[in-house]
């Protein structure tokens, strides 16, 4: 889910195969399954700005899953496709070592409302 407001955003990017902790204890859950359960989410919130002409939109990240991220700028390049918004990362993201560059495809949805 990526949510843009007058002001802020949010992304979380969930995998579907996540598993579920053996407790709903928070604070007795075995580190080994916190551990493997990390890698399958992300998730960060900030403010941003846009740069329509070189079709940049950058976030600047307040708070993250991954602490590094915290006050920094998230470059994406940005374009619309259909009913998708495609953000692909401008800066190499690391994983095992080795650079990145990521392309993720939002789809658009239709306002959540509470019921």
């Amino acid at each position: 889910m990526l949510i843009y407001t007058q002001e802020h955003m949010i992304a979380f990017i969930s995998s579907g195969a996540r598993q579920r902790f053996s407790t709903d204890d928070i604070r007795a859950i075995p580190a080994a399954e916190i551990i493997a359960n990390f890698a399958t989410f992300e998730t960060y919130f900030g403010s941003y700005r846009i740069d329509e002409q070189q079709k940049i939109v950058t976030h600047l990240v307040q708070s993250s899953k991954i602490p590094n991220h915290i006050g920094t700028p998230l470059c994406r390049s940005f374009r619309l496709e259909a009913d998708s918004l495609v953000l692909t990362s401008t800066d190499a993201l690391w994983l095992d070592g080795t650079p990145w560059i990521f392309e993720l495809f939002w789809k658009k949805q239709e306002s959540l409302t509470a019921s």
